[in-house]
């Protein structure tokens, strides 16, 4: 485990690393699944206030960026 701050010819570093690729779809898909795992609907997509629907391709929406989830490459999965 590296330390989180280590020193470079007296100059305090960070040590910051990348993030997880993987993470955005693990956001994206916790997002969709809360109502799902909350008990409020059975399916992602028939949440009201989901944009669950708009991925799934069942409804229009001006709020849902299918562009920029495809750039980040983000897969609806249900």
């Amino acid at each position: 485990m590296d330390p989180p701050w280590y020193d470079v010819d007296g100059v305090m570093q960070g040590a910051v690393r990348p993030p997880d690729r993987r993470y955005p779809q693990v956001l994206f898909n916790y997002i969709h699944e809360n109502p799902v795992k909350a008990g409020l609907e059975m399916d992602p997509a028939a949440w009201e206030f989901s944009s669950a629907a708009a991925y799934a391709g069942r409804r229009q929406s001006i709020l849902a960026n299918m562009e920029a989830a495809a750039e980040y490459g983000l897969v609806y999965k249900w």
